[in-house]
């Protein structure tokens, strides 16, 4: 069978280890233990950096937030880099993001607007 994996990548914010069912029986996580016990687990995975846009950068180009640009929350992921969407896309995937990765700069500019720039962040119309 020459069929390829569905691959699914979740991440969190502020996620600690023990913080799972499958890791503390005093938390209740059923979707995400069952998806635990059919997928993979990371026993020692490390964070690059202690804030979302750099780690969720890392995840996708392979390199340290010094490498790839996006070293803090809102500085952008330059457009260029090579990520995993790419090499997935490349390789017969149909690829999405979804939820807040905060890829974009805070501070929209005329080339790269953005929609997590003040005020369009706050705008709830």
């Amino acid at each position: 069978m020459n069929e390829k994996p569905n691959i699914l990548l979740i991440t969190s914010d502020q996620q600690h280890w023990n913080t799972l069912g499958i890791t503390n029986n005093e938390v209740k996580t059923p979707n995400l233990d069952r998806l635990a016990k059919q997928g993979t687990v990371f026993t020692r995975a490390y964070c690059p950096n202690p804030t979302c846009t750099p780690t969720r950068a890392s995840i996708i180009t392979g390199k340290y937030p010094s490498q790839h640009g996006a070293w803090s929350l809102g500085t952008k992921l330059p457009e260029n880099e090579h990520t995993a969407g790419v090499i997935f896309g490349n390789n017969g995937y149909k690829t999405a993001l979804v939820g807040k990765a905060h890829f974009q700069p805070l501070a929209g500019t005329e080339d790269f607007p953005s929609l997590e720039a003040y005020p369009i962040l706050q705008d709830s119309g």
